[in-house]
């Protein structure tokens, strides 16, 4: 290659790692550049871990076919892992190998172990090769400490030497790239995970200052796991930790579903918010959310018992109130959260559903606000919640028979 050709596209890979280029966009452009250098590089890809709850990394992958980059991710396993499946993957069998680098010659008949390769070769490939390059322990990200680079060429003769020395001095360089461009799919993935969407686009645009908060009107959605502690002093952690997330699950999707961020989790309790941004149908959202929080986790009920699995009741409160919404907490240890007197008023509106055996219970506040649904609403009279001065209107929901009520061994 061309030394002056070589510096420029060293330079393209540099100027990529500080300019927000899209990491599918870097891949595509290496690619194209090194075929327009006469380096047939006919695939070219790129793997990566990750911290994500769902899979622990990730691959893009240029075809030169058709210009396409497909990206995809690495599941994380449910159960244990098929040691013969998880070795006919290139990357797989370097790793549990400790192997830098694995060059295999694909013009000629002799199969191979991996099915990838198999599926290349008949699409034309001719040479393979793949790179393992690992991050030093202090600077790696999740459990994988590595940087993974696969080159497929349809030359006929295959990779020549001055191709794989070229190669070979451009990984690094787009390791380093890669990993900038990343870092903050990353960082948002993360606290996406721990904080939600909006919080996790506020926190990470910069909104960190402590005290930094704004006021917003919101349905706030309070939910719990009824005899949830009774529960935890009989089972195994493994059967609770099940429990919880998969009653979480549902209902995360349900506030999800309902254009809603959940904030928190405390201890088996939910605290979610749908914010009013006056559109009127948002009194119709939160009052579905809260519905639907009852029907799916009864439906889960269902399915779990028939499993023999851990099962619970949730209870929910609904309200709407004016709320601080930002950083609060230590210098060195913040929460972006809510407060304010309208969350400890659901807080208090929750915990009477196991006073008045009812699976749900709403707010005048909320009743106020909703009236094109006054008719699905069934009042339960006035009651007095604690820490708060003057007796309030409640209201329940008018579903099917019995799907609002809480057994007397859950109360």
């Amino acid at each position: 290659m061309d030394p002056v050709k070589q510096l420029n596209l060293f330079r393209m890979i540099a100027e990529a790692g500080y300019s927000g280029m899209e990491l599918s966009e870097l891949v595509r452009r290496v690619g194209i550049r090194l075929n327009e250098c006469g380096l047939p590089v006919a695939r070219l890809g790129i793997g990566f871990p990750t911290l994500h709850p769902s899979f622990y990394g990730f691959d893009v992958n240029w075809i030169r076919r058709g210009d396409e980059v497909v990206r995809s991710q690495w599941q994380r396993p449910t159960g244990e892992i098929d040691t013969e499946e998880f070795d006919s993957r290139p990357f797989s069998y370097m790793r549990a190998r400790d192997m830098d680098e694995m060059l295999v010659d694909l013009s000629s008949n002799e199969p191979t172990r991996f099915p990838l390769l198999e599926t290349l070769r008949e699409g034309g490939a001719t040479g393979y090769l793949a790179t393992c390059d690992k991050v030093t322990e202090s600077r790696h990200v999740g459990p994988l400490n590595v940087f993974f680079t696969s080159w497929t060429t349809d030359r006929p003769a295959g990779f020549t030497e001055e191709d794989l020395t070229i190669i070979r001095s451009l990984v690094p360089a787009i390791g380093v790239a890669a990993r900038a461009l990343s870092a903050d799919d990353v960082a948002y993935d993360l606290l996406k995970t721990y904080l939600g969407c909006n919080a996790g686009q506020k926190v990470i645009a910069g909104s960190v200052h402590r005290g930094a908060v704004e006021v917003i009107d919101a349905a706030i959605i309070y939910s719990d796991l009824v005899g949830f502690t009774r529960t935890a002093d009989q089972e195994s952690k493994e059967d609770l930790a099940d429990l919880l997330n998969a009653y979480f699950d549902e209902m995360v999707g349900v506030i999800r579903d309902h254009s809603g961020e959940v904030l928190k989790f405390i201890g088996d309790g939910m605290l979610a918010i749908i914010p009013y941004d006056g559109d009127p149908a948002t009194a119709k959202e939160a009052l579905d959310a809260a519905a639907e929080i009852i029907l799916r986790t009864d439906a889960l009920t269902a399915r779990r018992e028939t499993d023999g699995k851990l099962t619970a009741e949730v209870s929910v409160a609904l309200h709407r109130g004016e709320l601080l919404y930002g950083n609060v907490g230590a210098q060195d240890r913040l929460d972006f959260t809510v407060i304010g007197p309208a969350v400890n008023e659901a807080s208090r509106i929750e915990a009477l559903c196991r006073e008045q055996q009812r699976r749900l219970i709403i707010s005048s506040a909320f009743a106020e606000s909703a009236t094109t649904e006054a008719h699905r609403l069934i009042s339960m009279g006035r009651f007095a919640l604690r820490g708060v001065r003057k007796p309030q209107e409640l209201f329940t929901l008018d579903l099917e028979p019995g799907a609002l009520d809480l057994p007397h061994s859950a109360a």
